[in-house]
């Protein structure tokens, strides 16, 4: 393998190594886990925001504060790219899975769309 041109993405590689635990932890790269937990995390709170937010404010705050939480799991995500710790579809796969979690934990598991009343 020739590593002197730095950056270069290397689609083919030969495993020589013996070591099963090694070769083990080197495929437990998909999905990628700080994609999928950084965007159920984020996308669960863009949802609570937007449920449970009731403060008098100009209008643009809510939807900065969601955009500005959808920017953050977008960025680890492109930075597990970018730092070639994983794949693109690694890390597509790990967005997609932590929005769909979060999604169905705010519509059937969380109360969060439960109107509730106070007396």
């Amino acid at each position: 393998m020739n590593c002197t041109i730095p950056h270069r993405y290397i689609a083919s590689i030969t495993c020589t190594n013996t070591n099963s635990h090694l070769v083990k932890e080197a495929r437990l790269s998909f999905p990628s886990g700080h994609a999928s937990f950084s965007a159920f995390t984020m996308i669960y709170f863009v949802i609570y925001l937007q449920v449970r937010y009731k403060f008098k404010t100009p209008r643009l705050v809510l939807p900065f504060l969601q955009f500005m939480c959808l920017m953050m799991a977008i960025y680890t995500s492109f930075t597990r790219i970018a730092d070639y710790k994983h794949h693109w579809s690694d890390v597509l796969s790990g967005f997609l899975l932590g929005t769909i979690v979060a999604i169905l934990i705010a519509l059937s598991i969380s109360d969060l769309f439960q109107h509730q009343t106070k007396h």
